[in-house]
């Protein structure tokens, strides 16, 4: 077809302020179509020669060439880091001669104001630039799929970080540094290692607990709930204190730093040994403990330390108690700064989120059909709902169930303990009719589960080239127990059966049997791994295609 092109008017650009720091420049562009070729180019201006930006072979549409090239003199020193499933089809380097002049000289003010020349001279300069050039071709788009991190963690990319600068006659600087000298310089400044030591800030919480006189772990509950009770969060993250921790304390408002950082400086306080704990968040990205970069951080907790076991908290999150973490968090590893070295920690947790799913269902000999669901949950699956609940106000969490449930005529619905993250999250539901199974006919088709989470593969691609991470361990309960009248037979019946990744990676258990006048359907769900390689991806895919066949069968009941 014809090539038309359609230029962008200045006022179609826009500017939009993300964030203190950031700005987001947007255009709109005009007369585009499906089909429509869109380039751009822009000049970034920088003098902060260690953030060279990373280059992004990948993006969320098709790429059918994207090129890099670097032009590096021989006073920097850059490392690269690919990142990715995607090998490139183009990776080229040369060296070739550069030169530069400089010039000094021009006008200076006399005493009594008029300009006079000063001798200028030009003075070139030779130097070698490595050039670089990388090409991907045709790369498919990102398929933002479930079970992962966040995108980036995921795209065709290169990142680049300054090691050294090196000039002629002067000695050479280094930029690299270890995570002990991250951690020594964050543990210097007042906007987040020299706050927590003063313990002034918190003393009013801290004096009560050390009065108590308890052990050191009710001392942690003790802190952790006084520090949740007096601060709240205002909803940005960051690992610096924006202003002081004594004016975020005092005005009982702070983000994540200023709150955790409090908590930690409580815990000194009340006499226990306290460290914050650098992490990114899932969302912000995967850390690389072999690049040590500040700014990788977008977060931190607090840890606290008993009879050598470590204690992590964090005291924006709510529904939780100390040793647990929101399922942002559980990104891998943390570090845990200290005032001269750093160490490790892992994020993830053995704690399985959590649901048994029972329904007690009665029959009658006329053909009605009705009973109780009783939820429980605990781990993250239990915070999730109390969450919810809490958000939306417990009435109202209980009329959008009714309105989700269509298919059921509900007449009660109660729930305990939504509040006490100690206690299991229990939910009863009555149910006076199930309008979606037909029980007129002289054969009556059963669901093996009732309220069945699981109707479709959650892993649509055939393949994938980036691992499945759930983040967290699962285990799913469901027993539905039929009490069946004595005008009806069980006519046919799923067959059990047990399904099994390799190393019981995950797990599925299914078991149908009739006894007496009751039919009782047991099937269980259990994922003991929290993450699955690029390479094991085909059988966890066809390890839910079973799952969801199993789920989908029903019992034949047939009227005698």
């Amino acid at each position: 077809g014809k090539k038309i092109t359609t230029k962008l008017s200045r006022k179609k650009a826009f500017t939009e302020d993300r964030s203190k720091h950031w700005k987001l420049k947007k255009f709109a562009i005009p007369n585009a179509k499906v089909g429509s070729v869109i380039e751009y180019k822009y000049t970034l201006n920088s003098p902060f020669l260690s953030n060279l930006p990373t280059w992004y072979f990948q993006s969320p549409i098709p790429v059918i060439w994207s090129e890099c090239r670097t032009e590096i003199p021989e006073y920097f020193d850059y490392k690269r880091v690919f990142g990715g499933y995607i090998s490139s089809a183009i990776s080229e380097e040369t060296n070739t001669l550069r030169s530069i002049i400089f010039i000094s000289g021009g006008t200076n003010i006399d005493q009594n104001g008029r300009p006079t020349p000063v001798s200028h001279s030009d003075n070139s300069v030779k130097y070698t630039a490595t050039i670089n050039r990388w090409v991907f071709k045709d790369v498919p788009a990102f398929r933002n799929e479930k079970f992962i991190t966040t995108a980036s963690d995921y795209y065709a990319k290169v990142e680049f970080e300054l090691l050294s600068v090196s000039f002629p006659r002067s000695a050479t600087k280094t930029y690299t540094s270890t995570w002990d000298e991250i951690g020594r310089g964050l543990m210097e400044t007042d906007r987040f290692g020299t706050a927590i030591d003063r313990k002034s800030i918190t003393k009013k919480l801290a004096d009560p607990i050390i009065a108590a006189n308890v052990p050191d772990a009710q001392k942690v509950s003790m802190a952790y709930k006084s520090l949740k009770k007096h601060i709240k969060w205002n909803g940005e993250y960051g690992y610096y204190i924006e202003n002081t921790l004594r004016s975020a304390f005092n005005e009982q408002i702070g983000n994540v730093a200023e709150v955790n950082l409090a908590l930690v400086n409580l815990l000194k306080g009340v006499g226990l040994v306290s460290y914050p704990v650098l992490l990114s968040t899932r969302r912000h990205g995967r850390l690389n403990t072999y690049y040590p970069r500040r700014s990788d951080f977008n977060y931190v907790i607090a840890a606290a330390v008993i009879e050598g076991k470590i204690i992590l908290l964090d005291a924006i999150a709510d529904f939780l108690l100390p040793g647990q973490l929101p399922f942002r968090c559980m990104n891998d590893k943390g570090l845990i700064v200290k005032d001269n070295s750093t160490m490790w920690v892992d994020l993830r947790t053995n704690e399985q989120s959590y649901t048994n799913n029972m329904a007690m269902i009665s029959l009658t000999s006329d053909g009605t059909l009705s009973g109780m669901l009783m939820n429980k949950y605990r781990g993250e699956n239990a915070r999730m709902l109390r969450h919810k609940i809490n958000r939306d106000g417990k009435e109202k969490y209980m009329e959008n169930t009714k309105k989700e449930q269509d298919d059921w005529e509900i007449e009660e619905i109660h729930i305990n303990n939504e509040l006490d993250p100690s206690k299991t999250l229990a939910e009863k539901i009555q149910i006076s009719e199930f309008n979606n199974i037909d029980t007129e006919a002289e054969i009556i088709y059963l669901p093996v589960v009732i309220n069945n989470q699981i109707t479709e593969n959650p892993f649509e691609s055939e393949t994938r080239k980036y691992p499945v991470n759930f983040g967290i361990p699962k285990l799913q309960k469901i027993m539905v127990n039929y009490k069946i009248p004595d005008n009806y037979k069980a006519e046919e019946l799923p067959e059990n059966a047990l399904i099994t990744l390799p190393n019981k990676a995950a797990v599925f258990s299914f078991r149908a049997q009739v006894t007496g006048g009751s039919l009782q359907i047991l099937s269980q769900l259990k994922i003991n791994k929290p993450i699955f390689t690029a390479e094991e991806y085909k059988l966890l895919r066809e390890f839910y295609t079973h799952v969801i066949e199993k789920l989908n069968e029903q019992v034949v009941l047939k009227r005698i």
